[in-house]
């Protein structure tokens, strides 16, 4: 199996994974950077089509073959910040660089960065142009705060200059050696690029510490759990002495404990059901969900141990409306 049939097995993944969703969400909760305008939409590349957004596609971050984050706004790690693009007015993006700090990758050993486009091609970032110009190295999401992530930097002058449109997976080389790709950014085959289905992506809801990935819900783990201590426990994840805990269903923010007491952690229900594919249902407090109670099928916990969770601009949408916000300070230059 090789990283030139990312392409087509991600989105293979994703139509799988999106036909497999749980309860629909009772209390909706949306993550927005109100102060920064929406990330303009992106230039077709050479092989993009331009028609698949995939606002649900899941497009897994790996580290030398091993699945470190899913790389979509509602699971951006904290530290991550947003900036200006080095070509556009924007602040909605995001810096390569930084992100892979935040999910614990020191850019000072890569060795590669690529990123799946579509039909086998792939952009690429060596990791000396990287760590010599990390501002230049900019991705955004297709819808500014939701969507498929966009490149949305510049090629002129790299060593290799292959373009891409919407990122289908992100393969990160530090002691691997990366694949050898033509100047059309893809392995050639007898008959053109290279692109081979891979096996399908990992279910059941992912589960972050401090902004990096550690586990999958799964209902033979969880067995009868039913809260979101005993879940824990039985994923032999801590429950105490938390800073934060986030509750994400795609791009959505449905709920937030901050620096919780165990009493408050015991009061939030978490459970899978039999067919859901290991897709966490949690059941959320009125305190954590805008003043209702709040029932939904989540996409990823976030646990906050040593980390507070990243500011966010939640609004929490009751039987009348907003009833609460969290705010969070204006984007980085």
């Amino acid at each position: 199996m090789t990283t030139t049939t990312l392409s087509t097995a991600l989105a293979l993944a994703a139509l799988a994974l999106g036909g497999c969703r749980g309860a629909e969400t009772r209390v909706t909760a949306k993550a927005a950077i109100p102060s920064a305008p929406r990330a303009e939409e992106p230039a077709a590349a050479a092989d993009g089509h331009g028609t698949r957004r995939g606002k649900d596609r899941e497009v897994p971050v790996r580290v030398d073959g091993k699945e470190v984050a899913m790389l979509r706004f509602g699971e951006l790690p904290p530290g991550v910040a947003f900036h200006n693009s080095p070509f556009s007015s924007s602040k909605m993006y995001v810096r390569v660089g930084e992100y892979l700090r935040a999910v614990g990758v020191a850019p000072a050993a890569v060795r590669a960065v690529h990123f799946a486009g579509h039909r086998g091609h792939f952009a690429v970032i060596d990791g000396a142009e990287l760590r010599k110009d990390e501002a230049r190295f900019v991705f955004a999401f297709a819808q500014g705060t939701s969507g498929a992530p966009v490149m949305r930097w510049s090629t002129d002058g790299l060593r290799q200059t292959r373009r891409i449109d919407f990122i289908y997976g992100v393969d990160v080389y530090l002691q691997e050696t990366p694949p050898a790709l033509s100047a059309r950014g893809c392995v050639e085959g007898d008959s053109g690029c290279v692109e081979t289905p891979l096996p399908e992506l990992p279910r059941g809801t992912r589960v972050y510490v401090d902004g990096r990935l550690v586990t999958r819900v799964k209902r033979r783990v969880l067995g009868e759990a039913d809260t979101l201590p005993a879940a824990l426990a039985a994923m032999n994840l801590p429950s105490r002495a938390l800073r934060g805990v986030d509750f994400v269903a795609g791009d959505d923010l449905l709920g937030r404990l901050t620096k919780p007491a165990p009493a408050d952690v015991a009061a939030v229900g978490l459970k899978v059901e039999s067919g859901q594919h290991g897709q966490a249902l949690a059941r959320l407090p009125a305190r954590f969900a805008g003043g209702e109670d709040a029932e939904a099928t989540v996409t990823s916990i976030h646990l906050y141990v040593r980390k507070d969770a990243p500011p966010r601009d939640v609004s929490f949408e009751g039987p009348a409306g907003p009833v609460a916000t969290l705010s969070s300070p204006a984007p980085s230059p």
